[in-house]
């Protein structure tokens, strides 16, 4: 994926090789963010962490229990 590849060139460029992802739940963020992850763990980055948090749209509008909630993987 071309982003992945532009984001972390930008990482390297700047010699950031530790950050975090967090991405919202929905499968087009979650492809794209394990594509990362992956394409970070191969280039020799760390990451720190892989946070998914839900759609605060979908939560908190119903006032359902994943509203403000985060979850670590």
């Amino acid at each position: 994926m071309q982003i992945t590849n532009s984001v972390l060139s930008l990482l390297a460029f700047y010699k950031w090789d530790k950050f975090s992802i967090i991405f919202q739940e929905g499968a087009k963020w979650e492809t794209i963010s394990k594509f990362l992850n992956e394409q970070a763990l191969l280039k020799d980055f760390h990451v720190n962490h892989y946070v998914k948090f839900a759609d605060q749209n979908k939560c908190c509008l119903h006032e359902a229990e994943c509203c403000n909630t985060v979850r670590e993987e």
